[in-house]
């Protein structure tokens, strides 16, 4: 038999030689050598019969081919059963996803800030934006139309029939493209720029991926041909690198592509009907397609920010005496409250993922094992900044889902679930008006020549700050401004140079994420500490000596001595109790408390006013925004660093009675800070979100003595004249005058103003080169309580801070009085009748 000739010739040879011997007579030729080339020798004598031995030979090889198949369709049933009927049935059932809505953003009276906007993209795809999807159908009939004989042709003859049907599916692209143009409201001219655009696009990167490809290609055969060597088998690597390669797409070959973006809801609905004819057309031709082959319709919800940016009608006329004017001013406002509401990205990242898959194990410990269908999906977009980032979960919907059964019709709905509405305790148009109080258009917040700043900075130079306003009784923050600040498109269009903007840095929201060092705007905290804390009784009175060290007149000395030469105790003709040295900003009263408290009760106080890291922090809801301020030292240009130290020292705790050295704080604490005192030391964490229960409230147990002569302090601070927050002087024409810082009729307001260390310059004051000198750069701070003249209680903290602006009173004080008068043009504040402005000037 040939069979066994031909196995024979193999088997009887080499390594088999010792079976065949074995055998017993077996010969290379021999037709039975097969059966005995493979029977052992204990065999052989078991069953002498060769036929017995062919017999049992044949039978083993049935029964392996047998088992074989056997053993896999046992593991199917049994192993893998479950896990292939869940298979199946997936290839039975169609799912398709339910779009939801993400939750609005509201501001404290219901003003949408931020909305989801119903839109539809159309899309076709790319292999009929190119038009290969002709070539691809032309084909699949020329097959189709000639089954019986395709094997058999030619590859010629096969391209012909290929061409002889590409006309028909040419002549259907080109209406489509017609079609499509039509219910667009488009030109064809338009349509071709927009394909070649995508084709472009798409062109583009695939090369770059290709290229990419291939250098990796190179590199892997470069250390392969490394490993091995000079040899012929590294001879082969490389030629194996110069083989044509044939290319795989690239995902953005085989998806739809956008080809117009957020069209109104009339041409999609058009858009819509003509892809369910399209199927219906499909599912009633031989061939299963349409006449619009490839067109969807995506749900492309986008959002919108309807109060980005508000006109503002700006009163003028109480402003101070150079910027006056009877006519108000508009300004429009832009990026209101941006910082605050943020915004959104498009293209889902890793750790979004994460993100949600932690808050959803979280949230019942079960939910990481059930189908989240408001899961990220390609194309969607993400919280990219503040409330937006923050509360991403709660403001992102759950789809909905539709599961139809192939089989059997069945078909069941989960209704979309839409994101919830989150309400902001902001108040829109107090925000916008506060924004625009910091419009260079203005003049507040440039810098004026009353404002007496020292040299490097310039007469008209753009001031940037921020303000806060909160609410005492209930710690909500009405307001949080910053400047410089920018709408969505403007962040879109000049993020770049946003980023390289190291002087404005827009992107910063001083509000709460840029730490200053407070200056005097810390001394009535400082009173109510030290006096609870045993340090000083309220009606001891401390001696202003001009410098706190009798025998070194150069360190630890008060403003008043350094600029005039002079001390509160001689200008008042006593010395000074906590009242009379809030009210005057005395440095040698609070420099003695700062040292009777000590480094550690200073920090220990601080803390409770909630600066540093072990603070208890309000919880705003934003995302890695919050500064927590800072009990640690801080390094300026022109001074050395500390090395090694990180406790205060007491020399600091002396400078940190006055705000200054090793102490930093955002504008929200300040304003905190202040509510706190307004309560007579209950302490509210401020809040941002409406409806999000607040932090429990902390009873700091102040002495109620020393609050009640702080808020006296504070307030002959802007009624008396010798207060440092009381007036302006202002020269005009030569002739000074002067003017108080807040004017609002019926308003009582409590204020301390404070000028608080920014950087520290080498500078050449008289310009010859040689008497160089230190310059401070100050930060402004103006922080007030404000409220109805008529009862004194103070209903609200405003705090301002203006960068690098100098004095505090002169330069952020104006801007604190127009956020008094703002307050009352949105109702927060009761504008007084003429008889009640008479009695309460």
């Amino acid at each position: 038999m040939t069979f066994g000739g031909g196995l024979g010739g193999t088997l009887g040879t080499g390594s088999l030689g010792y079976w065949v011997k074995r055998a017993g007579g077996c010969r290379v030729g021999d037709p039975t050598v097969v059966a005995c080339a493979w029977t052992p020798p204990m065999l052989a004598r078991l069953i002498p019969s060769m036929f017995l031995r062919r017999l049992l030979l044949l039978g083993v090889m049935l029964v392996a081919a047998v088992v074989v198949p056997g053993v896999q369709l046992a593991r199917w049933t049994i192993g893998e059963s479950e896990e292939l009927r869940r298979r199946a049935e997936r290839r039975m059932i169609d799912e398709r996803l339910v779009p939801t809505r993400r939750g609005s953003i509201l501001d404290r009276r219901g003003r949408v800030l931020a909305m989801d906007r119903p839109s539809y993209d159309i899309a076709v795809d790319y292999q009929v934006i190119t038009g290969r999807w002709a070539l691809t159908q032309a084909a699949r009939k020329a097959r189709r139309e000639n089954r019986g004989n395709w094997s058999s042709l030619s590859t010629e003859q096969r391209q012909a029939l290929v061409d002889e049907y590409l006309p028909e599916f040419e002549q259907r692209l080109e209406a489509m493209w017609a079609q499509f143009a039509f219910v667009a409201g488009i030109s064809r001219e338009h349509l071709e720029r927009r394909r070649n655009e995508v084709r472009l696009q798409v062109q583009t990167l695939a090369s770059k991926v290709w290229s990419k490809q291939d250098e990796e290609q190179e590199l892997r055969l470069a250390k392969g041909s490394e490993t091995e060597g000079d040899g012929e088998g590294g001879g082969e690597v490389a030629g194996a690198a110069r083989t044509p390669r044939i290319r795989a797409p690239i995902r953005e070959q085989v998806i739809p592509h956008v080809l117009l973006h957020d069209v109104d809801d009339q041409t999609a609905f058009a858009f819509q009907r003509l892809v369910a004819s399209e199927a219906a057309q499909g599912a009633r031709s031989l061939t299963g397609l349409g006449s619009l082959p490839g067109l969807k319709v995506i749900d492309a919800s986008s959002r919108e920010y309807p109060l980005e940016t508000i006109e503002v009608l700006v009163d003028r006329s109480t402003f101070p005496m150079p910027l006056r004017d009877a006519q108000p001013a508009s300004v429009s406002v832009g990026g209101v409250a941006t910082h605050v509401i943020g915004w959104m990205r498009s293209g889902v990242q890793e750790r979004d993922i994460e993100a949600r898959k932690r808050i959803l194990a979280g949230s019942d410990g079960g939910a990481e094992a059930r189908e989240d269908l408001g899961a990220y999906q390609p194309g969607d977009s993400v919280g990219a900044f503040g409330i937006e980032a923050g509360l991403e979960y709660e403001l992102r919907g759950i789809r909905g889902l539709i599961r139809e059964h192939l089989d059997t019709g069945e078909r069941t709905t989960v209704a979309p679930v839409p994101g919830h509405d989150v309400r902001l305790t902001i108040d829109a148009m107090l925000q916008a008006r506060i924004q625009a109080l910091f419009d260079p258009s203005l003049g507040l917040a440039v810098v004026q020549s009353w404002q007496s700043n020292p040299p490097p900075i310039n007469l008209g130079e753009r001031l940037d700050g921020a303000a806060v306003v909160i609410d005492v009784d209930s710690g909500d923050i009405l307001a949080m401004a910053t400047t410089p600040t920018f709408t969505r498109e403007q962040y879109k269009r000049q993020i770049g140079e946003m980023l390289k903007d190291t002087r404005h840095q827009p992107l910063l929201n001083r509000a709460i994420q840029k730490a200053y060092m407070p200056g005097s705007i810390v001394k009535p905290l400082v009173l109510c500490a030290a006096a609870t804390n045993g340090n000083y009784r309220t009606d001891q009175r401390i001696a202003c000596t001009g410098h706190l060290l009798p025998n070194d007149p150069n360190i630890f000395r008060c403003w008043i001595y350094k600029q005039y030469k002079t001390t509160h105790s001689e200008k008042l003709g006593h010395d000074l109790d906590g009242a009379d040295a809030i009210m005057g900003s005395c440095n040698i009263f609070f420099f003695e408390l700062g040292r009777r408290m000590g480094p550690a009760a200073v920090v220990d106080w601080f803390g409770k006013f909630g600066v540093g890291a072990d603070a208890v922090h309000p919880d705003l809801g934003l995302y890695s925004q919050r500064a927590d301020g800072s009990l640690a030292p801080l390094q300026f240009p022109g001074l050395s660093a500390r090395i090694g130290q990180t406790a205060p020292t007491i020399s600091e705790a002396i400078l940190m009675g006055i705000g200054q050295g090793p102490i930093a704080w955002t504008p929200l604490h300040a304003a905190e800070a202040y509510a706190t005192l307004a309560r007579a030391g209950l302490r509210v964490p401020a809040r941002l979100l409406a409806d999000a229960p607040g932090s429990p409230p902390i009873d700091l147990h102040l002495d109620p003595r020393a609050v009640a002569q702080a808020l006296e302090g504070l307030r002959r601070a802007t009624s008396e004249a010798d207060g440092t927050a009381n007036h302006l002087t202002i020269s005009i024409g030569g002739t000074q005058s002067s003017e108080p810082i807040f004017n609002a009729p019926g308003v009582l307001v409590r204020a301390k103003s404070g000028t608080a260390t920014a950087r520290i310059e080498m500078a050449d004051i008289d310009g010859d080169g040689l008497n160089e000198t230190k310059v401070y750069i100050d930060h402004a701070w103006c922080v007030a309580l404000v409220g109805d003249a008529r009862d004194g209680r103070p209903q609200y903290a405003i705090a301002v801070v203006a960068d690098e602006a100098g004095s505090g009173g002169k330069a952020a004080g104006p801007i604190a009085n127009q956020v008094v008068h703002a307050l009352i043009a949105e109702g927060y504040l009761n504008a007084p009748l003429e008889a009640d402005a008479a009695e309460h000037p």
